[in-house]
């Protein structure tokens, strides 16, 4: 078995989330495959189902950082 790096979208959907709420719970998702194994599937189901009974915690998210906005004040003269 190969180390992969994340499941295919299709696999993702076939659990019931869609790909940004896979990615929110720290799932990868590998955009290059789009082949669906029912072994990824029933990982993933097993894991979201303890997920949901609070046996185990998602990852923490440390891809989500804090953006920062510059502000620009249009048609602003000053006055």
């Amino acid at each position: 078995m190969e180390v992969g790096r994340g499941y295919s979208i299709g696999e993702v959907r076939a659990v019931g989330l869609t790909p940004g709420e896979a990615r929110l719970l720290g799932i990868r998702i590998d955009t290059n495959r789009d082949t669906v194994w029912d072994v990824n599937v029933q990982r993933l189901r097993d894991w979201l189902n303890k997920v949901i009974k609070g046996e185990v915690l998602p990852p923490e998210l440390h891809c989500l950082r804090p953006l920062r906005l510059s502000v620009r004040r249009v048609g602003y003269s000053g006055h």
